[in-house]
C-alpha cells in the first residue's frame, strides 16, 4: 500500500496528475488515508516487540511470567482494535463530530490492553 502512494504521489509530481492536488481534482485527504492504512497497522505491529520480550526475560530469567494469559489476550485484542481506529490521527481532516467521537473512543479501548501488556 504504502508503494501505490509513493509511486501515485511521484507520478503527480513528475507528470502533474492530480492525483491528491485539489486544483487538479484531487483529494488530499486521499494520501492520508493511504499513508495511514499502511502505517496505522505498522505502528501496532511494533508492540510485537513487547511480545518477544515478554518471552525472552523469563526464559532467561528462568522464572515464568506473571499473567502469561492476560499477556496473550492483550496482545489480541490489540491486534482486533488496530484497524476499527484507523482515522484516529485525521481529526482535522473534516471529519464529522460522531467519527471523530467514535475514533477517539477506539483509540482509549486499545490502551487498556497495551497497558495489561505493559504492567504484566
Amino acid at each position: 500500500m504504502i508503494a501505490i502512494t509513493l509511486l501515485l504521489a511521484g507520478m503527480e509530481r513528475m507528470f502533474h496528475l492530480g492525483f491528491f492536488n485539489p486544483q487538479l481534482g484531487g483529494d488530499p485527504i486521499l494520501f492520508q488515508h493511504l499513508f495511514w492504512f499502511y502505517s496505522h497497522p505498522r505502528l501496532h505491529h511494533d508492540f510485537a516487540g513487547m511480545g518477544v520480550i515478554s518471552e525472552i526475560i523469563p526464559t532467561f530469567a528462568r522464572r515464568p511470567i506473571f499473567g502469561y494469559s492476560f499477556i496473550a489476550g492483550s496482545s489480541i485484542a490489540i491486534r482486533r482494535h488496530r484497524l476499527l481506529c484507523l482515522a484516529h490521527h485525521m481529526f482535522l481532516t473534516g471529519e464529522s463530530t460522531y467519527a471523530a467521537l467514535t475514533f477517539s473512543l477506539l483509540s482509549y479501548l486499545v490502551a487498556i490492553p497495551s497497558a495489561v501488556k505493559v504492567f504484566n
